[in-house]
């Protein structure tokens, strides 16, 4: 049997990591023999460490995940111009929420990835309103296979879909709070960026920022109340010296992505389309760094008869 193989087949019977890291380190250079391929459920994939396609950012953890299994779209891993990880509290407030659907959507539409963890609140507020887009990595703490929360069951099937789940857990594996914990270095490793929308002091969020400045990686964080305890963590982190996020534009400025025209004119279509085709323009000015950035491009839009604007409301005039 093969190295790689043999690592598969490992992690599907529960072997550790220290088990699966020995016979990597000891298999790099043996010759492999007979090679017979794991069985694996349906529709579930897996990569190794020896894999072209295994993630080179991964390489920087300590315990980089030997195998991974996946449901969706692997390619996504080499295909996304850019990966950001959108991560925050489970229990999130609208203001939380909104926040965390506006920059995904905005990045989405710009052809970058959002990565996240399909946990309630601020997770799967990033991956809802852009998985038809095929641009969406839900990184796991259990096996693909598993719902969990079972509340994000419909979400998850369409992310396995049309992105990407991914997982070093094997199918039918259940989460446990160690293996959340482990999951969080992988959406920082996996990540250019890594947002923080809401959090307390401690929390799952917390350990994903703290992994990125481990490696390196930039950490930006959404400022909220300073009554509320959920956004503690967050004004605890900008008062440490992460990035501060204004507007979703500013996630732009952060990467170093110029709007392309055809993209600006998807994103606001998409938009408007959402809204059944009206929306106003006090409603769309949280996708704008200024007041008179949305104006400008508002009115470009217009002359090329995209859309309308009558008195407050702006009307999408292709359908």
């Amino acid at each position: 049997m093969s190295i790689r193989n043999k690592l598969i087949r490992m992690a599907l019977e529960g072997a550790s990591y220290t088990e699966l890291r020995k016979v990597y380190d000891s298999g790099l250079f043996a010759r492999d023999d007979e090679d017979t391929m794991p069985l694996l459920p349906k529709n579930v994939g897996s990569i190794t460490i020896l894999d072209e396609n295994y993630p080179r950012s991964l390489l920087r953890l300590h315990k980089p995940p030997i195998v991974l299994f996946y449901k969706g779209n692997i390619n996504l891993l080499r295909r996304c111009r850019k990966k950001v990880a959108i991560v925050g509290t489970r229990r999130a407030s609208s203001y939380g929420v909104s926040v965390a659907e506006k920059i995904s959507t905005l990045l989405a539409s710009c052809g970058v990835c959002v990565v996240s963890g399909l946990a309630r609140g601020i997770d799967v507020a990033s991956h809802r309103n852009i998985v038809d887009k095929g641009v969406t990595i839900a990184v796991l703490g259990n096996g693909v296979d598993v719902y969990y929360p079972y509340s994000n069951r419909d979400i998850q099937k369409k992310i396995a879909e049309k992105g990407l789940l991914i997982s070093e857990y094997p199918p039918a594996a259940r989460g446990s709070k160690w293996s959340f914990v482990a999951r969080n270095r992988i959406i920082a490793a996996l990540s250019d960026l890594v947002i923080v929308v809401e959090s307390p002091l401690r929390g799952g969020s917390i350990h994903t920022a703290e992994f990125a400045l481990e490696l390196g990686i930039p950490v930006a964080a959404v400022p909220g109340d300073i009554f509320r305890a959920s956004s503690q963590g967050t004004n605890r982190l900008i008062a440490d010296g992460a990035l501060v996020i204004t507007s979703p534009g500013d996630v732009i400025s952060m990467l170093g992505i110029s709007d392309k025209e055809e993209e600006t004119n998807a994103f606001i279509v998409d938009i408007l389309k959402k809204e059944g085709g009206r929306m106003s323009i006090s409603s769309l000015k949280g996708y704008y760094e200024s007041t008179g950035a949305m104006m400008k491009e508002l009115s470009r839009l217009e002359m090329k008869n995209i859309i309308r604007i009558e008195g407050s409301v702006v009307i999408l005039l292709e359908q």
